[in-house]
């Protein structure tokens, strides 16, 4: 196998990841989050249902084992397959007791669904990758370790999905699991960067090290941020229609985020400005960045201010993701690696 398509594979595999929190938010954008109760299958089907006449018990009609019923404002799982006779039958059912939260909704069950089918894709591709490095001719050093790794990553990934469900979205399982994925990333990036070796050292040496403070700066930022996020869901819970309360009362954290956001765009303004007018490097990398960190700064100023308006917040964590993964990779792959690789 050659390293060229080795390295279009690590590209495919970081284009699916990326969709994944980008599904991510849009489940979250929309609530839909205990959309599938269950997992990894949702309400017991590998294929949800679309209308809750579905998961009612009804006389003469057949159930594979594990799939949910709602039945006296709760969830019941078939201990067996069975078909139902004309009266409901107890010993047939088990409660469901990996949490009380019962409701369905088709459209936050699909949007749900689409999200792990995303996921799903996504880890099937990361573990091909991880087969197909064993064959890559002249391998980089490495490679196959974090392949493995990445692989191992992922479902990591899964299980955490799976607790974020049973502890009905507790705030700091999914910044764990935001977090896991943005670490996958990273080894992505450091295979994409191994598979595609530097043809000449950078002008300037520092360019590394800007580069490396303005990304820990932007990673102590993104997690100052984590903390604001979990008290939104705290807030958002309490008013659920009033987006107005959710920083009402902000704690020490959120101002540390916000001062922190203006030390990343002045980081990586400098390393702009290092590029592009003392050495006379054009990499566009820097300046898309840039863009990005500008984006991603008016949309928290216009959750703050605009008392979160629809979307904001999902496309918030969209961009944050994309500034993480490409502040790493000009970090390991500084401006002058990316103008003379082959």
């Amino acid at each position: 196998m050659s390293q060229r398509f080795f390295r279009s594979w690590v590209y495919f595999c970081l284009v699916l990841v990326y969709l994944v929190v980008s599904a991510g938010a849009a489940v979250r954008m929309t609530g839909s989050g205990m959309g599938c109760p269950d997992w990894p299958k949702c309400f017991g089907h590998y294929l949800p249902p679309t209308d809750e006449t579905q998961l009612l018990w009804k006389p003469e009609k057949s159930f594979r084992k594990g799939q949910l019923i709602i039945r006296d404002s709760a969830l019941f799982s078939a201990v067996r397959d069975l078909r139902t006779g004309v009266d409901y039958n107890p010993a047939n059912w088990r409660r469901y007791t990996r949490h009380d939260y019962v409701a369905f909704n088709a459209y936050h069950t699909w949007m749900e669904y689409v999200n792990r089918l995303v996921g799903a894709l996504a880890g099937l591709t990361v573990l091909a990758l991880a087969v197909f490095s064993l064959f890559v001719k002249r391998s980089p050093k490495y490679t196959v370790g974090l392949s493995w790794l990445a692989m191992s990553l992922m479902g990591l990934q899964a299980w955490l999905g799976a607790l974020v469900v049973y502890s009905t979205l507790q705030a700091i399982k999914i910044s764990l699991h935001m977090l896991m994925a943005w670490i996958v990333i990273a080894v992505l990036l450091l295979i994409y960067a191994r598979c595609n070796p530097t043809q000449a050292p950078s002008p300037d040496k520092s360019l590394r090290r800007i580069a490396r403070v303005a990304w820990l700066v932007f990673l102590i930022q993104a997690l100052l941020g984590t903390q604001t996020r979990q008290l939104v869901d705290v807030e958002s819970a309490a008013h659920p229609l009033n987006p107005s309360e959710w920083l009402a009362d902000p704690s020490a954290f959120f101002y540390a985020h916000r001062s922190f956001s203006i030390l990343v765009l002045c980081a990586y303004a400098y390393l702009l400005y290092k590029t592009r007018i003392c050495l006379k490097i054009r990499d566009n990398r820097i300046a898309l960045l840039f863009g990005l960190l500008l984006v991603e700064a008016a949309a928290g100023v216009a959750m703050t201010y605009l008392s979160f308006p629809f979307g904001v917040q999902a496309l918030h964590l969209v961009l944050a993701s994309l500034v993480f993964g490409l502040g790493f990779y000009i970090w390991i792959k500084p401006p002058q690696a990316l103008m003379n690789q082959s």
